[in-house]
């Protein structure tokens, strides 16, 4: 939040108004719950569950933006979504076996299918950079709240330049740069689109763990990333 205000100060003072600030919360509080239920069920299931089940927002974007916006849901759409989401199966599944932490995680898909629509509806027509302030200052002070009430404080020594380097990384490449393009992205294109789009970050994950984590390529992954691939061409070229 404190860079994309130093970035877009004079933008989020010239939109300064309730309609701005009712939005790009409100994007914010679906964020806090979806990064929020994703994060609490790992503690209850495995990455690759939590993986799949977080991804059946590519099927949930098409429903909702019907819904919410009148985004018109075509046979193509529905059909490219389900083979979008078998694919992430083969990528990431490894049972069927429902807890506690993949409902949590379930619960989570549909606060990212929600915040996907809310962008895709309001975002063509309004400065996303000042959404996406107010999301992630939202999403902060929310987390802060919660850690406060929950967590107890670590200790100076954690602090270290490799922890400090890490959390800068992340804040600045993977949250401000990734979430804003994001944004940018689900403004300019259907919700249904911009949800299949989004899913290639599973295959993506493999990708790099196989590159740097040595992790095994098997024909399962190969068969999950093409069905990815080709739901994402169907949605596309119909």
């Amino acid at each position: 939040a404190l860079i994309m205000l130093a970035l877009f100060a004079k933008r989020v003072a010239a939109h300064f108004n309730a309609r701005y600030l009712a939005i790009g919360l409100g994007m914010g509080v679906l964020m806090w719950g979806a990064y929020g239920l994703q994060t609490l069920g790992l503690g209850g299931t495995t990455a690759g569950k939590n993986a799949f089940l977080t991804g059946t927002y590519c099927v949930l974007v098409p429903f909702i933006s019907y819904f919410m916006s009148g985004e018109k849901l075509t046979r193509y759409n529905v059909g490219a979504a389900f083979m979008c989401l078998a694919g992430i199966g083969l990528v990431a599944l490894d049972s069927l076996t429902i807890g506690m932490g993949d409902a949590l995680t379930l619960a989570g898909a549909v606060f990212f299918a929600l915040q996907m629509a809310v962008v895709s509806k309001y975002g063509g027509d309004m400065d996303i950079n000042v959404l996406t302030f107010w999301m992630f200052l939202a999403v902060g002070l929310l987390s802060t709240a919660a850690s406060l009430m929950t967590e107890t404080m670590p200790p100076v020594s954690v602090w270290t330049p490799q922890l400090v380097g890490s959390m800068a990384f992340l804040a600045v490449f993977c949250t401000c740069v990734a979430l804003l393009v994001q944004n940018m992205g689900l403004a300019h294109v259907p919700s249904s689109i911009g949800s299949l789009l989004l899913s290639l970050e599973s295959p993506s994950g493999v990708f790099f763990s196989v590159v740097f984590a040595d992790e095994l390529l098997s024909g399962r992954l190969l068969a999950g990333f093409a069905l990815i691939f080709f739901s994402i061409v169907l949605s596309e070229t119909h």
